[in-house]
């Protein structure tokens, strides 16, 4: 939780002048550990003539409607195994058919205004929140049927949000991995901790299996626990930045901000660009541990790798850190972004409180 730091003298004055009152906007972290989309995609689009089974761009198009693309490495040859595909919007486009060779099935709704014969000529696509492969960078983009995407291996300080250790896992680990994270998506936390713990039974460097059962553990109030997995999994696959991500988050929950800052900047240190809540906890602990300047730099490169806008919280301490400077104009800014993305719940209620006291002194004024 957000708690206020001491305010020097000089803070007080500053505070009077801008006639800022801050409220004590203590909140509850709730960060999706997915990661966030990364602009970096390899796309190779190829032109593609209608088959006799595809409609023309001049004829009426179905609602819906398939397309083929096909994920390789970056010398040509394919996958060893399935790469993990997220689209920006399900509703757009989701995955129908994932194959050996790396080739994917994506259904995309060639209704939406993004796919009009207007706007896109070429033929329906849609855009993809991340193609990730273990060891190697993820990519993001516009894909259209025939497309290539190619995946490039990391470099040496560059970390993978899929874990290598994934390609080495035995197939009775990986059919535990999956029915823990089918029961986690139900929120039944106790069965999937006892999947996860099967996984890492068989298989005891499974990294993601280490990092759901923190998760598991983590939504059981077992802390502490939690905790512990995390590091497991770091232990793991050390290039893996996700449990680097959720300790961190874990550590701010338990007020532990140099911890937090700590398990962060390792994250970002393995360029966690897939992972603005990396740069989120560590401004969160950077607040709270006085050094207002890094807070502010990484809660507004937070905000920029977040286009989902899966982290609002980001806004709301911006928001906190500009009013610190008397910004208030700009912090009322962040507060009505926050509201944009949170508008109900006691969070809501504090930033509306707030604003409604900044525009009372403006009008005071």
């Amino acid at each position: 939780m957000f708690q206020e730091r001491p305010i020097t003298p000089a803070q007080r004055s500053n505070r009077k002048t801008g006639g800022v009152v801050l409220l004590l906007l203590a909140f509850q972290l709730s960060i999706c550990a997915r990661p966030a989309y990364r602009d970096m995609a390899q796309f190779e689009g190829q032109s593609h003539r209608p088959g006799p089974d595809q409609p023309s761009p001049r004829t009426s198009i179905p609602e819906r409607m398939s397309i083929t693309i096909r994920v390789v490495l970056e010398d040509g040859s394919p996958l060893a195994s399935n790469p993990l595909i997220l689209p920006y919007s399900e509703e757009d486009c989701h995955v129908s058919g994932l194959f050996r060779d790396g080739t994917v099935r994506l259904e995309v709704r060639t209704g939406s205004d993004l796919n009009t014969v207007e706007r896109n000529p070429h033929g329906p696509g849609c855009r993809l929140w991340k193609v990730a492969f273990p060891g190697y960078q993820s990519a993001s983009g516009y894909v259209r049927d025939g497309t290539i995407v190619k995946m490039y291996r990391l470099g040496d300080h560059e970390g993978s949000s899929v874990s290598i250790t994934t390609l080495h896992a035995p197939e009775k680990a990986r059919k535990a991995y999956e029915r823990g994270e089918a029961l986690l998506n139900k929120r039944q936390w106790n069965q999937a901790e006892r999947h996860f713990r099967a996984a890492i039974a068989l298989y005891p460097a499974y990294a993601p299996a280490w990092s759901e059962l923190g998760v598991a553990l983590e939504q059981q109030g077992r802390l502490p626990e939690a905790t512990e997995a995390f590091r497991k999994a770091s232990e793991a696959d050390p290039k893996y930045i996700k449990p680097l991500v959720q300790r961190a988050r874990v550590a701010g929950a338990q007020n532990h901000w140099t911890e937090e800052r700590e398990a962060a900047k390792q994250a970002i240190d393995l360029h966690a660009v897939d992972f603005p809540a990396a740069y989120f906890t560590y401004a969160e602990a950077s607040y709270h541990l006085g050094a207002l300047e890094e807070a502010n730099q990484n809660c507004r490169r937070a905000i920029e790798l977040d286009p989902r806008a899966e982290i609002p919280q980001a806004h709301l301490l911006l928001g906190l850190l500009l009013a610190e400077r008397g910004i208030t104009q700009e912090a009322m800014e962040q507060f009505h972004a926050f509201l944009k993305l949170v508008p109900t719940g006691a969070e809501a209620e504090k930033a509306r409180e707030q604003i409604r006291k900044w525009e009372q002194t403006a009008k005071t004024r």
